[in-house]
């Protein structure tokens, strides 16, 4: 392509997929026959369109870039679609999915919370019955160690009325036994170990 004034150098167009240059023209190699005189006088008499390059202003203006030579110099090719056209632009929304919907979040939560809910009360019937297990535990518990407690009683009653008895054998007025209280209720006595 020629430069001009105030013009960029453009790449040739190129075919789509291929390194080969293609031609501009529509009708670019094929053989057409030779333009007959009607012909020629009808392009002839058709006025000439001005071509301007769009980054260049009018050759009158006095502040133009090139003068009108020059810009009428430029040959301009047009640039065309590759063959077969362009691709189709993807203009819908293409979002991906990160991770589960939110309904099935929620869903999760809920079977969670419910399996939860039916732990918590399995657990508090298991607390209950621990409860009630170790409370009649200890009542049943309480007969044998009242027994525990008597048999200690009368074995160290005994040894009390024993040392009683030597530590009192020279009084013959000492009642062996007897109950120092001056009632008929039993008192049981108060043991402190030395």
């Amino acid at each position: 392509m020629a430069r001009g004034c105030g013009a960029r150098s453009r790449p040739e167009p190129r075919e789509a997929g291929t390194g080969a240059r293609r031609e501009t023209a529509p009708f670019a190699g094929a053989k057409l026959p030779p333009p007959t005189r009607n012909s020629q006088s009808i392009l002839r008499d058709q006025p000439k369109r001005k071509q301007f390059h769009p980054r260049l202003r009018l050759g009158n203006n006095k502040h133009s870039v090139c003068p009108a030579s020059s810009r009428m110099s430029i040959p301009y090719k047009q640039e065309l679609p590759p063959v077969g056209g362009y691709e189709p632009v993807k203009f819908k929304r293409n979002l991906p999915i990160r991770g589960p919907s939110g309904s099935l979040i929620i869903g999760g939560v809920f079977v969670t919370c419910l399996y939860g809910f039916y732990r918590y009360g399995q657990g508090n019937v298991e607390k209950r019955e621990l409860k009630r297990e170790n409370i009649w535990s200890r009542i049943h518990l309480v007969p044998i160690l009242t027994a525990e407690n008597d048999r200690d009683l009368f074995r160290r009653e005994r040894a009390r009325i024993d040392r009683e008895r030597e530590i009192m054998k020279d009084d013959p007025t000492w009642v062996v036994g007897q109950s120092v209280y001056n009632t008929k209720k039993y008192v049981p006595t108060t043991i402190v170990p030395l």
